[in-house]
């Protein structure tokens, strides 16, 4: 019983969970709880993280702690290169501790990396991985604080409109189609799957079978032998089989010691290869006895009848529902060897990082963890896929109209090859088991030749297991693809399974799943390093040699046909389409219709709302103005073209003073975040400067075609270079102000779904957040008062008193004709393939 004398422990952030933690006060606990853990510490490289771990801890707190009018000191371009150094050591040395950590676990030294410092380390390490990636986006020239430039990692959260939503289900996962606005205001279209956990354990299935074969032993130690049977068969095999899950391994010693006979009909028998078991791994026939024997050949057999499981269509539809998700759970738990309460859905934006580690982004689907709010006001974790490139051909119909009689086999299809060399090497460093016709999309050009491809459904990746049974579900070993490009071969060589370990922290992934991608990132760079060796020895005009890889350049892809490259890969999967192609050609209603593309019915998306990130519309709408006055890569300045003594005019000079506060304006809305407060203002604010931008090239233009008795724009040429280049940007700054989009609006009680907090650092950042100092703010804040027109300036400590009494007093305003589950409704997006719509 508790001692009711005794207080309770006061929390370290009252009324907070650990996922509404800021990125900071995450880390400060991570840090303290690092030092009150024992278990771990002797492992060698701890004492070396701390330190490079505290250094770069101390470095990020001088660029967080705000000053007393609430604004944090901005990072030039050498804090930024000091704090990228100080991550890149921290992140080595979690490696190097983290690897060494695995090691002790593996000799039986650590029992295990979920708690104790290991723990720690790996969570700290996917905090610095996630800054890290924000801080390299950075741009110094634009100054923001830490605490601003590390808004970017945050995990999105978007708000789904009080709807029906009709859910797309994947073998997987269901899905929820949305739109929504990005963080730079961009449209953004695609799925999103609610965060799924692994429910079932196989590994505990397959042990209560062994269990029950032991049961019916002759003898103790037949007994012992049948329990012990996946020990044995691990050890026979250190190497390959240390870090399988025991239904992983369950499963190979299924395909190793039994045989599977086709009956017809589907149906099919299995049979215990019991003298061979005897043989390879000892099982005594006098020791386990004859039951014992007809015992373990049956829980085989129930073991392939649970993999093989249908659903039972007389039950009631949520007992199907539910009979669904186990089945489907089990079937890829035994693909992927994930633990009980592993994240699923993550493994999708654990691939897309490692696409882009290799340079090549869109080979798949990007994607992302998300926080959603759904339409009964709960947040829920999960991932968001972007709407994929190309058709979906396995769909057949009227998709087949997109392409032609022999897409993968025409004059440009050689781009198509190269992509689908790529995809098969990072499906093969990502695991990806689950690689088929249902999802890939095949890219057509205007001619109907498949010219790329792209993943989907890429969240069956990150196993502890190879296949081996090459008709379901197979991974192409670096043997089977035949082909690697050149780019791609120099990419995977340059890459280290330190840094592909490091990419991946922070995504769900366990040790032992980070260690085998590594592990088949030195199995290909090792295929790779022997391919180059062989056929600089035998040379050979042949596409590849069967079991040796080739690194084919991007110039002789041309040379290439995809007959040539057909085997257990990616190649013979794609040419495998080639026959559904050719059967509905046969029909004249699916001949190739270039047209088909724009006909095609999109998927309905539900509109949602991304919090917090309104100052993106306004940047979007505002990119690239800032290059109209000054482009640092093409050494341009529009000053240089109202020079005197060339002969300048009125006209070019007032469209240059346009160009110029429209370029200030850019740089303000890039280091400013945005309060939903003053919004509506800065649109219109923005409306005008490029209003003046129209206005100002064509008084300009039209002059000169008057001057030059020019009949149209295209016909208008300068006197002179001098001239020409002057008429040259005019052309442009009128383009631009052409192409502009006006921001949406935000309307009335619509402002916001953004919390308390949010609504204070933004009034704050877009007020103060370019200051460096207290004593640039407190001129701002006298500038502001001469603009309201307040008599004088008060003295400082009045000055901070009122600024905290007109935050106070904004946001009780606010809160009070806000609702807070009210969301901000953009204007309706166009669907997928369909038409535009007006708000």
């Amino acid at each position: 019983m508790s001692d009711p004398k005794k207080k309770a422990k006061k929390p370290e952030y009252p009324g907070q969970s650990p996922a509404d933690l800021t990125g900071r006060q995450q880390r400060k606990r991570l840090m303290k709880r690092l030092g009150e853990y024992k278990i771990g510490k002797e492992i060698k490289g701890y004492e070396e993280y701390v330190q490079k771990m505290t250094a770069l801890d101390v470095l990020m707190e001088k660029y967080s702690v705000k000053n007393a009018l609430g604004v944090a000191p901005t990072m030039d371009a050498k804090a930024k290169e000091a704090m990228g150094k100080a991550m890149e050591e921290t992140a080595a040395a979690g490696e190097e501790y983290l690897k060494n950590a695995q090691a002790a676990k593996n000799a039986g030294e650590l029992d295990s990396l979920k708690n104790g410092v290991p723990m720690i380390v790996d969570r700290l390490q996917g905090m610095v991985r996630r800054d890290r990636e924000c801080l390299e986006q950075y741009d110094p020239a634009y100054p923001l604080s830490l605490p601003q430039v590390l808004e970017t990692g945050r995990s999105t959260v978007i708000h789904l409109e009080k709807v029906d939503v009709e859910e797309h289900g994947g073998a997987q996962n269901s899905r929820i189609p949305i739109t929504f606005r990005g963080r730079d205001g961009e449209q953004r279209k695609g799925f999103f799957t609610r965060e799924t956990k692994e429910e079932n354990s196989l590994d505990e299935y397959v042990n209560e079978l062994l269990d029950k074969a032991a049961e019916k032993c002759s003898t103790q130690a037949g007994k012992e032998q049948v329990r012990g049977l996946l020990k044995t068969y691990r050890d026979q095999d250190p190497e390959r089989r240390n870090g399988l899950s025991d239904a992983q391994l369950f499963r190979m010693l299924s395909e190793d010691f039994t045989q599977k006979e086709e009956l017809g009909g589907g149906q099919h028998r299995i049979r215990l290869k019991a003298g061979v078991l005897e043989k390879k791994l000892g099982l005594s026939r006098n020791t386990v006895g004859l039951y014992g024997f007809e015992a373990l050949g049956k829980i085989f057999i129930d073991y392939d009848k649970r993999m093989n499981e249908k659903v039972n269509r007389n039950l009631s539809e949520a007992e199907q529902e539910k009979q669904q998700k186990r089945i489907m759970g089990e079937y890829f738990n035994d693909l992927l060897g994930t633990e009980k309460g592993a994240r699923i859905d993550n493994r999708n934006s654990a691939m897309s990082a490692v696409a882009q580690l290799l340079g090549k982004p869109k080979l798949i689907a990007g994607a992302e963890n998300m926080r959603f709010v759904d339409d009964k006001g709960k947040t829920v974790e999960g991932t968001f896929m972007d709407y994929a490139d190309g058709v979906d051909l396995a769909d057949g119909g009227d998709k087949m109209k997109l392409v032609n009689a022999n897409p993968f086999t025409g004059e440009n299809s050689y781009k198509g090859l190269k992509q689908m060399a790529d995809l098969q090497v990072l499906d093969y460093i990502c695991g990806n088991v689950d690689r088929h016709q249902g999802n890939m999309m095949y890219i057509p050009d205007e001619r109907g030749d498949i010219v790329g491809v792209q993943g989907i459904d890429n969240d069956t990746s990150f196993g502890r297991f190879v296949n081996t049974d090459k008709n379901v579900h197979a991974l192409p070993s670096p043997a089977d693809m035949n082909i690697i490009s050149a780019d791609m071969s120099k990419k995977v060589m340059g890459l280290t399974p330190e840094m592909l370990k490091f990419t991946l922290r922070g995504r769900g992934l366990s040790e032992d799943e980070l260690d085998f991608a590594a592990k088949r990132l030195t199995t290909l760079q090792t295929a790779i390093r022997e391919g180059e060796a062989h056929y600089k020895a035998h040379p050979t005009d042949k596409a590849f040699e069967q079991g040796h890889l080739r690194t084919v350049e991007n110039k002789d892809f041309p040379k290439l046909k995809i007959t040539q490259l057909c085997g257990t890969n990616l190649f013979g999967l794609a040419y495998s389409m080639q026959r559904s192609v050719n059967e509905h050609k046969a029909y004249k209603k699916y001949a190739f219709d270039p047209q088909a593309r724009n006909k095609q019915a999109g998927m309905q998306q539900v509109q949602a709302a991304a919090r917090g990130f309104t100052g993106g519309y306004l940047r979007a709408a505002l990119a690239g103005a800032g290059k109209l006055a000054e482009d640092k890569e093409k050494k341009f300045k529009i000053d240089d073209l109202t020079t005197g003594l060339r002969g300048s005019s009125p006209e070019f000079d007032k469209m240059a003073a346009a160009a110029k506060k429209a370029a200030e304006m850019e740089r303000e809305l890039r280091a400013t975040p945005i309060a939903p407060t003053t919004y509506n203002q800065r649109r219109r604010e923005i409306d005008e400067a490029v209003e003046e931008l129209g206005r100002t090239s064509d008084a300009y233009l039209e002059k000169k075609m008057r001057e030059r008795k020019a009949k149209s724009l295209e016909e208008l040429r300068g006197k002179n270079d001098y001239e020409q280049a002057r008429i040259d940007h005019a052309k442009r700054i009128r383009e631009f102000a052409r192409a502009y989009e006006k921001p949406v609006p935000l309307r009335g009680e619509d402002v916001t779904a953004m919390t308390k907090q949010d609504l204070e650092e933004g009034r704050i950042a877009s007020e103060l957040g370019e200051m460096q100092d207290k004593q640039q703010a407190m001129k701002l804040v006298a500038e502001l008062y001469a603009k309201q027109q307040k008599p004088g300036t008060p003295d400082q400590e009045t000055l901070l008193q009122q600024q905290k009494e007109d935050r106070e007093k904004q946001s009780v305003e606010v809160q009070s004709r806000v609702d807070p589950k009210l969301i901000f409704k953009p204007v309706k997006q166009p669907e997928p393939g369909g038409p535009e719509v007006g708000a």
